[in-house]
């Protein structure tokens, strides 16, 4: 899951957009779903809006995937690139420890969650987060999806929530006030509601990374 706040002018106006990438990992193989809205309008009436799904393949450590409109589609023709595809459409962020920051951690004694909040010591600037929160879960060890693979090594324990808070403060680039604003980061390992279908589409795509041999 993803939060991003966008601050929109004349105003200032804040509204977030949050979204949900469902991640599936099979064998050597991973499919992002990346979500779409599909719209049926004439001049200027909504007449219908059903939210689908397009889908990204690709073998791990590969260089490049392919994009496919469904499950059901053919992939043929939309080689793109992994590193490219992820960062530009599916939030990919490499998280690091935050330098030159105080550090307070706590743990949650039911949860077994720990929790880092970060600080920085000096103002660095307008777009210099106000605090940081890392939160940690060694029940998630196993899950292969990552939002640090070097911070999940270092510390033994999976990152798998991030928020990046903002206090509102005036933006001399944009000479106004901006509201306060948080950027939220998080993965959830849930139950798969298609098992068949995404088994299905691995491999078929299996069978077709084969005959390419795309790395």
């Amino acid at each position: 899951m993803v939060q991003y706040p966008v601050v929109e002018f004349p105003g200032p106006k804040l509204k977030y957009l949050r979204d949900t990438l469902p991640v599936y990992y099979y064998k050597d193989y991973v499919v992002y779903g990346m979500p779409y809205r599909k719209t049926l309008q004439i001049d200027t009436t909504l007449i219908s809006e059903e939210k689908k799904y397009g889908y990204f393949f690709f073998r791990k450590n590969s260089s490049y995937g392919f994009y496919c409109n469904s499950l059901h589609d053919t992939c043929n023709s939309q080689r793109l690139s992994v590193d490219s595809f992820l960062f530009n459409r599916a939030f990919a962020t490499k998280f690091e420890v935050p330098v030159d920051s105080l550090l307070i951690t706590s743990k949650d004694k039911k949860t077994n969650i720990v929790l880092e909040k970060y600080i920085p010591k000096k103002y660095y600037g307008e777009h210099c987060f106000d605090s940081m929160y890392y939160y940690y879960s060694s029940s998630l060890n196993h899950v292969d999806f990552s939002l640090s693979k070097k911070i999940d090594s270092a510390k033994g324990i999976k990152l798998f929530k991030v928020r990046m808070l903002y206090n509102e403060k005036l933006s001399p680039s944009a000479n106004a006030v901006i509201p306060k604003r948080e950027f939220i980061f998080e993965f959830r390992e849930n139950s798969i509601i298609n098992p068949a279908e995404i088994i299905d589409f691995f491999n078929r795509y299996q069978k077709y990374d084969t005959l390419t041999n795309y790395r």
